[in-house]
């Protein structure tokens, strides 16, 4: 599965696919002494490909297990006594290219922002994914702090499914996909003026749990016109099995396959031809 190419070559493929974002991350334990000074330093290093930088609040922490069954998320909030150390952006001048870095988690985008710009493929965010760990770790080893050692890994796909005409109904779910069918009632005809949908599936490679996938999708409008669309986010996340960075790209491989397969097994053959599936 890590083999990329074979990957590439046997999986589905549309000219015009509706993603406009992807995001490799990589999370690992948090780095000591790793600050908002030492990031700030660390762009220097990213600043000839990625000369903005913009500051954000660290990501949660996240975990993907199947040795026991998760809890239920609590309501209750803990109030943090420390600062957080920010979440560092290194943005592109194309506003399209991000690598966000805080102190346990590495993350490249690719984003169609206002742009026109196609999505540059998979093989293209996973050669940044692994140039940037490669900097991000040659980094902490010359400032005399601990490498980061991957624990787990997560691949997201967004995509906007136009759904009609700024006021009017937008276009039933089940235009988009194949689990979906509209009720044949006497009132509850028409499609859900709002709609949100959330699924997941244990993801398997030699007849073990790797990982899951979870697929998510929302009524929204799109922000240039107001026009209905529905988002659908593809998520794959696991942990690393042998915690290096060859393990954590081979894991990213089996979730882009899981990601693009679920992606098609999900969606209809209208929306195939509208996106021109040539593969």
């Amino acid at each position: 599965m890590s083999d990329v190419s074979q990957t590439e070559i046997d999986l589905p493929e549309f000219r015009h696919p509706p993603v406009v974002e992807v995001a490799a991350s990589i999370q690992f334990s948090p780095i000591a002494g790793l600050d908002a000074a030492h990031l700030g330093a660390l762009w220097l290093r990213f600043r000839e490909r990625y000369p903005k930088t913009e500051q954000h609040s660290p990501l949660a922490t996240v975990t993907e297990t199947f040795a026991t069954p998760r809890p239920a998320a609590s309501g209750l909030s803990v109030e943090q006594r420390a600062f957080p150390t920010p979440r560092f952006w290194f943005v592109d001048q194309t506003n399209t290219r991000v690598v966000q870095v805080q102190k346990n988690r590495l993350v490249v985008n690719w984003r169609q922002a206002d742009t026109e710009a196609n999505y540059p493929r998979y093989t293209t965010l996973r050669e940044d994914i692994e140039a940037a760990f490669n900097i991000l770790r040659d980094f902490l080893i010359d400032e005399g702090l601990e490498e980061p050692i991957p624990e787990l890994a997560e691949l997201t796909y967004v995509n906007h499914l136009h759904a009609g005409e700024r006021g009017k109904p937008r276009d039933s779910i089940s235009r988009f996909l194949r689990y979906w069918q509209e009720p044949a009632g006497t009132i509850l005809r028409s499609s859900p003026e709002e709609a949100s949908l959330r699924a997941q599936y244990v993801m398997q490679a030699g007849g073990q749990p790797v990982g899951r996938l979870y697929v998510e999708l929302e009524s929204a409008y799109r922000r240039r016109d107001n026009a209905p669309i529905y988002i659908l986010n593809m998520i794959a996340r696991g942990a690393v099995g042998d915690r290096t960075l060859n393990g954590t790209l081979a894991f990213l491989d089996q979730a882009h396959f899981w990601i693009v397969r679920g992606f098609t097994d999900i969606t209809t053959p209208e929306m195939h031809d509208i996106w021109e599936r040539i593969q």
